[in-house]
């Protein structure tokens, strides 16, 4: 994702991030720096747990839209 999409986009509490090829749960976003805090899991998990990576290090996965 490049600086521009990131200032782009809209994040939610649902987010997830392609990084190194596995799916991450995005727990926080540092938005002045345009760094993402990854999880393996939507859970909660200790903050100094968390990777930090920068924006142009991951693909956002979209949303799934469901139909009925």
């Amino acid at each position: 994702m490049t600086r521009d999409e990131f200032n782009s986009s809209r994040f939610n509490a649902n987010t997830w991030v392609l990084y190194e090829d596995e799916l991450r749960y995005v727990i926080a976003i540092d938005f002045e720096e345009a760094l993402f805090a990854l999880t393996e899991e939507k859970a909660p998990v200790p903050a100094e747990e968390w990777r930090w990576v920068r924006c142009e290090s991951v693909t956002v996965r979209p949303r799934l839209m469901v139909i009925k």
